[in-house]
């Protein structure tokens, strides 16, 4: 049911906003890549919650750079955060950003990782 409010949703929108109708080919579409970010999402908490894993420092002279981001459905934003080490663990550089207008977790990653 959750989906197919979310769908009439998106289609509304599509035609109020942008006087644009979506064909039921877009529709379909548009519902597998939702259910797959969905689907990603579950097994992505599963795997965090199941296990603990330590950061680890790259070899000598090489410089490790970790990133995440974090996805707010009910306002389209994201937040991103980047951290770059060397073998000491030391800080680099880092940096954080909140992202607006962002519509999906899989577009929150990929802002995280730009």
């Amino acid at each position: 049911m959750c989906m197919f409010g979310v769908v009439i949703w998106m289609s509304w929108n599509q035609l109020v906003h942008e006087k644009k109708s979506s064909s039921n080919k877009d529709i379909s579409d548009w519902i597998l890549r939702y259910k797959g970010e969905l689907d990603d999402l579950v097994t992505m908490v599963r795997t965090r919650s199941g296990e603990q894993k330590s950061w680890k420092p790259p070899v000598e002279s090489y410089i490790k750079i970790n990133f995440d981001g974090a996805f707010d459905l009910q306002q389209n934003r994201s937040g991103s955060g980047v951290v770059a080490r060397n073998s000491l663990g030391e800080i680099l550089a880092s940096k954080s950003v909140i992202h607006s207008s962002v519509l999906s977790l899989f577009a929150a990653e990929t802002l995280a990782c730009l």
